[in-house]
């Protein structure tokens, strides 16, 4: 079970992030408030106004440098896999990182059709 606390020091809320294979505490994060929630919408709204008016050829230069910093921080994020979800080492990284390399190049080659 995830336990939620108020942080005394500012006053917000925050959340443990369990081991699925121990149960012990991997990291606490910071639950959002409404109106935080709101200004993400709203950011994540704007993004996609911003992405509408992105070139093919620019959408594609951007996902490409997404599977750039999807190969650089593939350690981190098949560990990440692994301590959060339970999946062992081995197969977060074969599976999922690896596993998903060739669907950048994909949506990066067809961003026309696609995106």
């Amino acid at each position: 079970m995830q336990a939620v606390k108020k942080a005394s020091e500012d006053n917000h809320l925050e959340k443990s992030v369990t081991s699925p294979k121990d149960g012990a505490v991997i990291a606490t994060v910071a639950l959002d408030s409404d109106q935080s929630v709101l200004a993400k919408l709203k950011a994540a709204h704007a993004a996609k106004n911003s992405w509408a008016n992105l070139s093919f050829k620019e959408r594609a230069r951007t996902i490409n440098k997404i599977e750039q910093l999807f190969l650089e921080r593939q350690e981190e994020l098949a560990l990440a896999l692994h301590q959060e979800i339970g999946k062992p080492l081995t197969e977060s990284y074969f599976s999922e990182i690896i596993g998903s390399l060739p669907l950048f190049s994909y949506w990066a080659k067809h961003t026309e059709k696609l995106l």
